[in-house]
């Protein structure tokens, strides 16, 4: 088997990613990302150094590690058409950079906590999902964490990685993993971050622009299989709400579940002992529940089997013959 379509791959990692997540036997990529990333604040972002210093070196941060993962990416891509099962390795990054099923089961334990155990146990499985303070929460606050910590997280964990692997192979899926991971941990509005992390976070708002519309649509869509949830609502949300959260991309995802759950998802919160003042998104109760966090949960994994669906799609679009992807993802 010289070869394998590089659609039928995404399509089988998808399905081991929904499984088992790696079955815990693969390293997580993101969140040694994550470290790395937050080493590199602590020592090139200096409070007493100028913005135009902290930009500068925001820049430098982003382009050292998008570069290699573009260049890591095309050489697994490499690797696939020039050795017979080289696609073993590039499904196993694959694997490793999908990481759906890990903020699943994240926001299942902070739901289960939260009904069986209580706020506390709650606030601290919360905790790695979000970039904000939960030690604050109460347990509706907690709710709505992690609800808009899936929501985000589908837009950034499920949609966006199948739409720049389908568009820019193995490359592109990487480098927006990364950037993604960057953005997260120095792209935020604050005073620490807001030179420092300035490059993060417009090209990973311009990376997101395409990929979260999808995001939301595809959480409308999915609103239609979920009981209780409402799809014309969804819709509505993200018409007249998405643009005002804090970035573009996620507010797309995040209006889609406050619309189909009936929530209000959002508000003030505590970020690196900063209040940051994000919008409230939807019209329904800011009191949400354990039970808003399974319908999430629910939502979510309705939207990644639509997600999965579309990609099954264009696979059997393009073995016949109607669909040609880029020759970095065809192999030509």
């Amino acid at each position: 088997m010289p070869d394998a379509d590089p659609l039928a791959l995404l399509l089988l990692a998808l399905a081991v990613d929904a499984y088992g997540g790696g079955f815990g036997l693969l390293p997580d990529a993101a969140g040694r990302l994550r470290r790395f990333v937050g080493f590199l604040d602590r020592k090139l972002n200096r409070p007493q150094r100028p913005e135009g210093d902290r930009a500068f070196r925001g820049a430098v941060v982003v382009v050292i590690l998008v570069v290699p993962a573009i260049v890591a990416g095309a050489l697994v891509w490499a690797g696939r058409l020039l050795f017979a099962y080289g696609w073993v390795l590039e499904l196993v990054v694959l694997v490793m950079l999908l990481d759906a099923r890990r903020l699943f089961d994240g926001g299942r334990a902070v739901g289960r906590a939260l009904r069986d155990q209580g706020v506390d146990p709650a606030r601290l499985a919360l905790r790695p999902l979000v970039p904000w303070e939960t030690v604050h929460l109460d347990g509706h606050g907690v709710a709505r964490g992690a609800v808009e910590a899936l929501a985000v997280g589908f837009g950034e964990r499920v949609v966006a990685p199948v739409f720049w692997y389908a568009l820019l192979g193995l490359p592109g899926l990487a480098a927006h993993r990364v950037l993604a991971v960057t953005a997260e941990g120095i792209g935020h509005p604050t005073d620490a971050h807001r030179a420092f992390g300035a490059a993060a976070r417009r090209l990973h708002a311009l990376a997101a622009l395409v990929p979260a519309r999808l995001a939301g649509l595809i959480l409308a869509l999915a609103a239609l299989f979920v009981p209780t949830a409402r799809p014309l609502a969804a819709l509505g949300t993200v018409v007249r709400q998405a643009r005002h959260y804090a970035g573009p991309g996620p507010g797309w995802t995040v209006a889609a579940a406050a619309g189909a759950l009936h929530l209000c998802l959002g508000g003030p919160r505590p970020l690196a002992a900063q209040k940051v003042k994000t919008p409230w998104l939807g019209d329904g109760r800011a009191r949400a529940t354990p039970q808003d966090v399974r319908r999430m949960l629910f939502l979510y994994a309705v939207g990644g089997l639509i997600t999965a669906a579309l990609a099954a799609v264009l696979l059997i679009l393009r073995m016949g013959g109607r669909f040609t992807l880029l020759p970095l993802v065809s192999g030509a």
